[in-house]
């Protein structure tokens, strides 16, 4: 599977044993197998070229980042308001296409500009043990894990790996 490229198991084992057969589907019309060749599937016709990702990028950062179910109830006003006073610039066409996109469409398309806006290496919580044995620290009385009245707190960030605040993406 890791030399054909191809995700299924099953269609890989059944590509194999039909390889350089001939297959008829039909009276005239037959296949043939081969595991070289790998069809690729058409699938959908792309709505939202490049120019409407521009322009959507654009209001996207005047908005200050907004994600898609916030962004596409004022998206309607922002266009108007930006194009009226000549801060957006783009064809009838792609302006009609940005009117019409639904908010997890906007979230689809903004998902790269998103990702590259987030903080790499950055974590919560360290482990303290090394830095306790190591680092001498002088208190008011003796340390004693043992006693009552000593604690270690340990710090846990609850932000499900998201340190940058209470800002949505």
């Amino acid at each position: 599977m890791r030399i054909t490229g191809l995700k299924n198991r099953n269609y890989a084992a059944r590509l194999l044993r039909q390889h350089g057969k001939t297959i008829y589907v039909g009276k005239k019309n037959y296949l043939k197998a081969d595991i070289a060749k790998k069809g690729k599937r058409p699938g959908r016709k792309k709505k939202f070229g490049e120019e409407e990702l521009k322009m959507l990028k654009q209001v996207w950062e005047i908005e200050n980042y907004m994600f898609g179910k916030r962004l596409k109830p004022i998206l309607n006003e922002v266009l108007d308001n930006l194009l009226a006073n000549g801060h957006l610039h783009g064809s009838p066409q792609a302006i009609e296409n940005l009117r019409h996109i639904s908010a997890s469409s906007i979230d689809r398309l903004l998902k790269q500009e998103r990702k590259k806006l987030e903080i790499k290496g950055r974590k919560g919580t360290k482990p303290g043990t090394l830095l306790k044995q190591q680092i001498a620290i002088r208190t008011w009385a003796e340390w004693d894990e043992n006693c009552p009245g000593f604690m270690e707190i340990d710090l846990v960030a609850h932000e499900g790996g998201n340190s940058r605040g209470s800002r949505s993406f």
